[in-house]
């Protein structure tokens, strides 16, 4: 996975940023869970599967890791880069796979 570009969309990156400030999520788990998926994506911890999306065939998520599935990262896997879209509590994460 070493091989491919990554890169985070600004909702990504606002997410992120509010999560943190608000104490819901830290820093270091954040980082810890992308590194992960980084060097091995199938970890069950990362509870890592296909999203059924007609608009992103190439979408994924995983869970953050220490929330018990409360925070889910959504991805998308491109052939030569990894795009991570949206970080979040569980419940709107799934409004937006439902409108997918």
């Amino acid at each position: 996975m070493n091989d491919k570009l990554i890169a985070f969309e600004s909702v990504f990156e606002r997410q992120k940023c509010k999560l943190i400030e608000s104490g819901a999520l830290n820093a270091e788990q954040i980082d810890e869970t992308i590194n992960l998926y980084l060097q091995n994506k199938t970890d069950p911890r990362l509870k890592y599967h296909k999203i059924v999306c007609k608009k992103d065939k190439c979408r994924r998520s995983i869970t953050v890791l220490y929330t018990n599935q409360s925070y889910k990262i959504l991805l998308s896997e491109q052939p030569n880069m990894v795009v991570f879209v949206f970080i979040g509590h569980h419940s709107r994460y799934d409004r937006i796979n439902h409108n997918c």
